[in-house]
């Protein structure tokens, strides 16, 4: 059993004169930094031989973070509130389940122009399978049911 904790801190040196979603600088571009101290990551994992659960604040990262990731370039990174699954015992295969009951966005953590969450239920499923000198092969369904964002909520199933 392992517990991690993790903070940010983003502090505007000199003027706050960009549009951070949460200023009301709303003549200027987004810049979607906003000035902010929270937890980024707070969770306890258990590794059991190929298995491992982890319950908390987390980052998830699946495949090439096309439509699950953690959007580590900016300054607030997103996170998750989850409980994930993996599972390796099998043989050249991983699996991968996150249930997320929400996400921390970068815009976060106060409300402004943008939501800083997303509330709902998010299945998100990818299982891989190591192809030797053929490659991978991946399949995935990621199922976003917002309940503050219904507009954005879709299932996405797919292979590569």
């Amino acid at each position: 059993m392992r517990a991690f904790p993790e903070a940010d801190n983003v502090t505007v040196l000199g003027n706050d004169t960009y549009n951070s979603t949460v200023n009301g600088v709303t003549d200027r571009p987004i810049v979607a930094d906003p000035e902010y101290t929270e937890a980024n990551q707070v969770y306890l994992q258990l590794k059991l031989g190929t298995f491992t659960g982890i319950a908390g604040r987390q980052r998830v990262i699946l495949d090439n973070a096309r439509f699950i990731g953690s959007v580590g370039w900016r300054q607030n990174e997103q996170t998750y509130d989850a409980v994930t699954f993996e599972s390796a015992a099998l043989p050249k295969t991983q699996l991968h389940y996150s249930y997320v009951a929400n996400v921390n966005r970068v815009t976060g953590p106060d409300e402004g122009s943008q939501p800083a969450n997303y509330h709902g239920a998010i299945h998100a499923l990818n299982g891989k399978v190591e192809l030797g000198a053929f490659g991978a092969v991946t399949g995935f369904a990621y199922l976003l049911d917002f309940a503050n964002a219904p507009a954005l909520s879709s299932s996405t199933y797919g292979e590569h």
